[in-house]
């Protein structure tokens, strides 16, 4: 399954499996449906799963509203930014890990 994937050494084979498109040496994009707890485990943070079940409605709620293409929010040392969205809901978004200041 994993034979012929390639991507930037830092990220783990698992985020490509779960749903990150690494892009030739940018930061990766993320279904918005990505479970929380494959997120975590992809870029070791440690989001709760407790209100929310993926990546995209805990971005949501950040928000505290649906966010349009290019907002983004930084949390847990990574800026996610929304790359998609429509009238109803998150599609995609670009992870990428931030200097400690930027947060």
């Amino acid at each position: 399954l994993g034979e012929g994937v390639a991507g930037p050494a830092d990220i783990p084979l698992e985020i490509q499996v779960h749903g990150a498109v690494p892009l030739g040496g940018q930061p990766p994009r993320v279904k918005a449906v990505t479970p929380i707890p494959d997120f975590n485990e992809s870029f070791r943070t440690k989001f709760s799963d407790e209100h929310y079940d993926t990546i995209g409605g805990l971005v949501l709620s950040r928000f505290g509203k649906l966010p349009k293409r290019g907002e983004q929010i930084v949390a847990e040392g990574l800026r996610i930014q929304v790359l998609r969205s429509d009238s109803r809901r998150i599609h995609s978004l670009l992870v990428e890990k931030v200097k400690p200041s930027e947060e």
